[in-house]
């Protein structure tokens, strides 16, 4: 195995080169004032992404069937890849790797043989993490899921305005203690 990338347009592809090292950077990050005789200390922690480090040494001989390219070439596969923004596996044949879901960040050319027309790379490839949120019960469409129902108009109607004297006389005429009776 060695650095398999892919594109929309193609199937899986291997790089045209060797992968000589790989090496796995994992960190975390511990909070600052974590809670005291609280919650477990891996409350407190935040785990960052996965980078891989890898070393290809690329030549324009044959190292496998299928693997050749110059240094000019494989800087131009280098920056289609970066910025076609691939998922990319990296490995080393035996027992180190496979590390899958991994994204091109950084490259640079480390060494670059002129004679020979070669070169070694360093990569670092960054870990993507792919997020799935299941819900139990559909989203209603409308709020409460309700039925609409149409009241009319709502405007409030307006109040006829009386003095605070002549709704007193009228409540009192009412209830008869004012009579007009002039007798």
């Amino acid at each position: 195995m060695g650095w398999l990338y892919g594109f929309d347009d193609s199937e899986v592809l291997e790089f045209p080169g060797l992968v000589t090292k790989v090496v796995p950077h994992g960190s975390m990050e511990v909070t600052e004032k974590p809670v005291e005789g609280g919650a477990a200390l891996t409350d407190h922690t935040v785990l960052k992404p996965l980078r891989v480090t890898a070393t290809v040494f690329v030549s324009p001989v044959e190292t496998r069937p299928g693997l050749a390219s110059t240094v000019k070439a494989a800087t131009e596969l280098i920056e289609r890849i970066q910025a076609a923004r691939t998922v990319n596996t990296v490995g080393v044949a035996g027992d180190v790797g496979p590390w899958e879901e991994l994204l091109l960040t950084e490259w640079q050319v480390v060494r670059e043989f002129k004679e020979g027309n070669g070169g070694e790379f360093e990569l670092e490839f960054t870990r993507i993490v792919f997020a799935r949120a299941v819900t139990n019960a559909p989203i209603p469409r409308r709020p409460r899921d309700r039925a609409r129902i149409n009241r009319g108009p709502q405007a409030t109607a307006e109040t006829p305005r009386q003095s605070l004297a002549f709704a007193t006389y009228n409540r009192l005429f009412g209830e008869g203690l004012i009579s007009t009776n002039n007798r």
